[in-house]
């Protein structure tokens, strides 16, 4: 066996996991029924978004007035890209503590870290509530999943596997209880049993790999949607 051929199946192996992931996220996001999305701009969401944008798609953003985040732009530019509709709702100093307060009734703890990733979520199913929406997309899962987060990118490749492992067996998304409470219904593509599964089986330079000198996390779906979205989008950290 050449060099060659030997990078030829490998090449064509990498693709056909591509090729499958993606159909099988798209099959999933399409079973989805909702009709708005909570977007960042960020990779997950815009995904999703890519995926139901011919379905009458509406995004909403939270976006603070006393600090304007990245989101905001990526944000902009995905929902433009995608031809959707976006509401940027903007919030004060003054409703995130409410949702802080609110947040911590709601989760019944104290925990900082969970309390502060969970206001944004908080926010927009308040405001999603508001309009009389029950059910919203999310991208929740897809950092656990795919490997995603930054101190997953650092570990090698055992470590990873013991950690992704880890991370699956508890795993749990505050964005449901907060939903739950408000009488909303969360679907989270990402967290599908199927997809799940065949993530499982991926090698994990199809997780982690690297795009010139730049080490990313989810790397196969950025591979499997490169040429849907901006690549400002796919290949933001």
């Amino acid at each position: 066996i050449t060099i060659y051929s030997l990078l030829t199946y490998i090449f064509e192996i990498m693709s056909k996991s591509i090729e499958n992931i993606r159909s099988l996220l798209e099959e999933i996001t399409m079973q989805c029924d909702a009709d708005w999305i909570a977007f960042s701009g960020g990779l997950d969401s815009s995904i999703l978004a890519q995926i139901k944008k011919e379905d009458d798609l509406n995004a909403i953003t939270i976006i603070t007035k006393d600090f304007l985040g990245s989101d905001l732009q990526y944000s902009q530019i995905t929902a433009k890209h995608l031809d959707i509709f976006l509401e940027l709702k903007y919030v004060n100093i003054n409703e995130m503590l409410n949702a802080v307060e609110n947040t911590i009734k709601i989760l019944k703890n104290f925990n900082d870290i969970e309390i502060r990733n969970s206001i944004v979520s908080y926010i927009y199913l308040k405001a999603l509530k508001e309009k009389d929406v029950t059910k919203v997309i999310t991208g929740d899962g897809a950092d656990e999943i795919f490997a995603g987060y930054n101190f997953l990118v650092k570990k090698d490749n055992s470590e990873l596997k013991d950690e992704l492992k880890r991370m699956k067996e508890i795993m749990h998304f505050t964005s449901q209880k907060i939903a739950s409470e408000l009488g909303i219904s969360i679907q989270m593509p990402f967290i599908d049993e199927n997809i799940i599964n065949a993530v499982e089986t991926l090698p994990i330079s199809l997780l982690v790999n690297q795009k010139n000198d730049d080490k990313f996390g989810k790397w196969i779906l950025r591979k499997a949607f490169e040429d849907d979205l901006p690549s400002s989008v796919i290949w933001r950290e």
